[in-house]
C-alpha cells in the first residue's frame, strides 16, 4: 500500500490487518506525477480530512451527495476551493493506489465534472457495476475481455471521485468514493436472490458524543453546531477523549427502527416502510470467497483524531468486527503550552467505508 493509505492504519493495533483502504488518500502534485503525502493528526495547513457519500451505498443511476471535511489551522473554512469530478477510468490490477493515476488531472475525457465547493451532487454511472464492480467489463476492440474487479474484504465495490484543491498556489488532489450496490460476483442465482433479500445498504456512522475526562471527572464536549462555550483545559494538561457512536441491534427485531436482514415491508412495515440502516457498527451479510457461502458479518469502527495543536497518543483508535457490543473509543490528548482555541475533529469510518465526523473547539487556559 502507498504511504497515504497506511499512515493511520500502522498506528492502530485495533484496526484489523484486513481492513480495506482508507476512505480517501491525498496527493500533492509535483511536476506531472502525484507524490503521496504523509498524513498526521496535527492540522497545520489546508487539508481534506475525510470525504462522505450520502447515501453511503448507492446503485447505478442513483443520485449521491459528496461532502468533504476541509480543515486548516483556523478551523473549518465555509467555502473550500475544491473542484470535484467522478472518474470513469478503471485502475489497472497492478495499481496499488485508490484510483487510476490518470484521474489526478484538472480535466480529462474520463472525468465527469460535478462542480465546486464543500458539497456536490452526482449520479452513479449506469454501468458502474461493470466499470468498478463484479460484472465483466466490455472488451475493447482488439483486446481480450477483462475480468471483474475484486471486492474488498467486506465484499464492496466503489465508484471513485477526484477532488482538486487549489490553495496557496499549490494543487492538491484527494479521492473519495461511494460504495456501489452491486450483486456479489461468483454467486449462484439462488445466492444472488438470498443476498438481495438479506443485504441492507450501508449507513454512514454518526458521532453521538465526545467526552473529555480528567481522572474520574467527565465533561461533554459540545460540537461546533451547538451554542455552547468550548471545554477548557490547562496549558500542557493531558486528558482523555472518548468518542461514542450509535449502538446497533445485533439481531433484527421488528420495532427497533432498523430494517434488518430478516425484515421486509410485508412483515414489518414499522421498520421497513421507509427503510434505513443504523448509524453505528452495523451487521451485514457478505459473500465469502473462500467458503462460497453467504456469511453474517459485523462492522468495525475506526476513529481518526485531528487537532490544530497539542498531541494525541495515537492517530486513530477503534474497534474490530469482533467488538460487537463496544460503541466507544478513547484517546489521550496533551494540550499545547500556548493558550488559545484548539480546533479538534473526530472522523468515524466503518468497515464498509461509511464516514461521519464532528468538529469541536477546546480552549487552552494559561
Amino acid at each position: 500500500m502507498v504511504k497515504a493509505q497506511t499512515h493511520e492504519g500502522c498506528a492502530v493495533a485495533l484496526a484489523a490487518i484486513g481492513r480495506a483502504m482508507l476512505r480517501f488518500a491525498t496527493v500533492a502534485s509535483v511536476g506531472c506525477k502525484p507524490d503521496f503525502d504523509d498524513r498526521t493528526a496535527l492540522v497545520e495547513g489546508p487539508r481534506i480530512l475525510a470525504v462522505q457519500s450520502t447515501p453511503a451505498e448507492a446503485g447505478p443511476g442513483a443520485q449521491v451527495s459528496l461532502r468533504a471535511l476541509y480543515a486548516d489551522s483556523t478551523g473549518t473554512p465555509a467555502d473550500p476551493p475544491i473542484d470535484w469530478a467522478l472518474c470513469r477510468e478503471r485502475k489497472p490490477l497492478t495499481e496499488l493506489g485508490p484510483i487510476h493515476p490518470a484521474c489526478f488531472a484538472a480535466s480529462s475525457p474520463e472525468l465527469v465534472p460535478l462542480g465546486a465547493g464543500a458539497e456536490v451532487v452526482g449520479t452513479v454511472f449506469p454501468d458502474a457495476c461493470r466499470l468498478f464492480g463484479p460484472n465483466p467489463p466490455e472488451a475493447k476492440k482488439g483486446e481480450p475481455a477483462g475480468r471483474p474487479v475484486d471486492p474488498d474484504l467486506t465484499g464492496g465495490f466503489y465508484l471513485p471521485a477526484r477532488l482538486l484543491v487549489v490553495a496557496h498556489d499549490r494543487e492538491t488532489y484527494a479521492t473519495g468514493q461511494t460504495r456501489l450496490a452491486c450483486d456479489p460476483g461468483r454467486v449462484t442465482p439462488e445466492q444472488a436472490r438470498e443476498f438481495r433479500r438479506r443485504y441492507r445498504p450501508n449507513e454512514n456512522p454518526a458521532i453521538e458524543r465526545l467526552v473529555l475526562s480528567r481522572g474520574s471527572h467527565e465533561e461533554a464536549v459540545a460540537p461546533l453546531s451547538a451554542a455552547e462555550p468550548p471545554v477548557r483545559v490547562g496549558s500542557g494538561e493531558t486528558v482523555t477523549l472518548r468518542v461514542s457512536w450509535t449502538p446497533c441491534p445485533t439481531e433484527s427485531a421488528c420495532g427497533d427502527g432498523i430494517c434488518g436482514a430478516a425484515e421486509e415491508t410485508a412483515t414489518c412495515a414499522e421498520d421497513c416502510a421507509d427503510p434505513h440502516g443504523c448509524a453505528g457498527a452495523e451487521p451485514y451479510v457478505a459473500f465469502d470467497p473462500l467458503t462460497l457461502e453467504l456469511s453474517d458479518r459485523h462492522e468495525g469502527i475506526r476513529a481518526s483524531w485531528y487537532a490544530t495543536a497539542g498531541t494525541f497518543d495515537i492517530g486513530a483508535t477503534g474497534t474490530t468486527e469482533a467488538d460487537v457490543n463496544i460503541t466507544a473509543s478513547s484517546n489521550g490528548w496533551s494540550a499545547p503550552i500556548a493558550p488559545g482555541i484548539v480546533h479538534v475533529w473526530v472522523v468515524l469510518r466503518d468497515d464498509r467505508h461509511g464516514v461521519g465526523w464532528q468538529s469541536y473547539d477546546v480552549e487552552v487556559e494559561p
